[in-house]
C-alpha cells in the first residue's frame, strides 16, 4: 500500500480542483467574438452598433446608451481599437459579460445616392405649381449647378420651399431639404429663373400727361412678364380710351400706375345738381371743383347759395345729392 505523505496529500488535491475547474469551465457557454466588421447608418456610432448577434436585450439597452464615436463619411470606412471597444463595455456594465473582443474592428457607414435628376424633378414640380400666369408659355431654368448627393441609407424626401411671395416668377433661391427617416441630412439652395411669355403692349409714340390714348398709340409684342413690372397691363382695352397719368415715354410699356380713367367732368364745369329726396326734387346749377368721374363724389359750389356741397357725379352733365327716406 501506496503510503500517503503530506506532499503527495497536497498535490492530489490540487489535481482535484484543476478538474474540477476546468470541468465546469468547459461546461459554461463559450465566449461571445463581436463581428470585427460593422455597418451603421447614423452618424454616431454607439456601443450597441458593434455588439452583433451577441447582443440579449437586455445588452443592446445598456449598450445603446453609450457613444463609441463619430461614424465616417458615407461610403468610407474607419477603423477601431478594440481596446477603445472593451472600455466601452465597462462603462455600459458589460465587463462581466461573456464576450471576446477582436483587437480590430472597422466601421463603414452605408449610404445612398440622392441623383442630381431626383433633386431637379422634385425644384421643377414645385416651381410649376407655382407660376402665377397660366395658360402662358413659361421656361423654368436652374442656374445653379446640380450634382449627386450622398445620403444615409434609408425613406427619403425632398422638400422644397421658399420665401417668395410673388409666386413662381424671375429669379428665385429655393431651399431644398433633404430627409432620411424624417430626419434632415442635407440642405442646400438651389437658384432658378422663371420666365413667363405674354402680350406687352408698349407706347408707340411719345404720350403727354392728361393725353387720351388711342389704338395706333400702342403696339404688342410677345415678352418675358418676369423682366417686367408687376403692374403691366396685359388687357388691350384697359388701355385704350384711358388717360395718361404722367408723361409715356416711346416704347415704354404700359403699366396701372401710368393710366387712369379719363374725368367724366373737369373741374370748372357747370353742371345741374339734383337734389333729390323721397317726396321732392330740386334742381339747380352748379360749378364743379374738382375732376371726377362717373359714381365719384366731388365738390360742387351752388351757384344760386354759394356754398359748396359734395355731389355724385352722374354723367358729363349732372351731379346727385340723395337725402334719403
Amino acid at each position: 500500500m501506496l503510503r500517503q505523505t503530506p506532499k503527495t496529500l497536497f498535490l492530489l488535491i490540487g489535481l482535484a480542483l484543476f478538474v474540477l475547474f476546468s470541468a465546469r469551465a468547459a461546461a459554461a457557454d463559450p465566449a461571445c467574438t463581436l463581428p470585427s466588421t460593422s455597418v451603421v447608418t447614423e452618424a454616431r456610432v454607439v456601443l450597441a452598433d458593434l455588439l452583433g448577434e451577441c447582443a440579449s436585450k437586455e445588452m443592446a439597452g445598456k449598450a445603446g446608451e453609450v457613444l463609441v464615436c463619430r461614424a465616417p463619411a458615407l461610403g468610407t470606412t474607419k477603423e477601431l481599437s478594440g481596446e477603445i471597444v472593451t472600455r466601452k463595455l465597462a462603462q455600459a456594465g458589460l465587463e462581466d459579460a461573456n464576450l471576446k473582443v477582436p483587437e480590430l474592428i472597422r466601421i463603414s457607414r452605408k449610404g445612398e445616392t440622392l441623383t442630381a435628376d431626383e433633386i431637379r424633378t422634385a425644384v421643377m414640380e414645385y416651381v410649376s405649381a407655382r407660376i402665377p400666369f397660366k395658360n402662358r408659355r413659361t421656361e423654368i431654368r436652374i442656374i445653379s449647378r446640380l450634382t449627386d448627393l450622398e445620403v444615409p441609407a434609408g425613406k427619403r424626401r425632398i422638400l422644397v420651399s421658399s420665401s417668395s411671395k410673388n409666386g413662381a416668377i424671375g429669379r428665385m433661391s429655393l431651399r431644398v431639404e433633404v430627409k432620411v427617416n424624417d430626419k434632415a441630412v442635407k440642405i442646400q439652395w438651389i437658384n432658378v429663373k422663371v420666365a413667363a411669355f405674354g402680350t406687352v403692349y408698349r407706347a408707340s409714340r411719345n404720350i403727354k400727361r392728361y393725353q387720351r390714348i388711342g389704338e395706333l398709340d400702342l403696339v404688342s409684342s410677345q415678352e418675358d412678364l418676369s423682366e417686367l413690372p408687376r403692374s403691366v397691363i396685359l388687357d388691350r382695352d384697359a388701355i385704350v380710351g384711358q388717360r395718361a397719368r404722367a408723361f409715356i415715354p416711346a416704347k415704354g410699356v404700359f403699366t396701372s400706375k401710368m393710366v387712369e380713367v379719363p374725368p367724366l367732368v373737369k373741374k370748372g364745369d357747370i353742371v345741374t345738381i339734383v337734389a333729390r329726396s323721397e317726396n321732392l326734387i330740386v334742381r339747380t346749377v352748379g360749378q364743379v371743383k374738382q375732376d371726377g368721374t362717373a359714381d365719384q363724389m366731388v365738390r360742387v359750389l351752388n351757384l344760386e347759395s354759394k356754398k359748396t356741397v359734395f355731389a355724385r357725379i352722374v354723367d358729363k352733365h349732372t351731379v346727385m345729392i340723395d337725402f334719403g327716406g
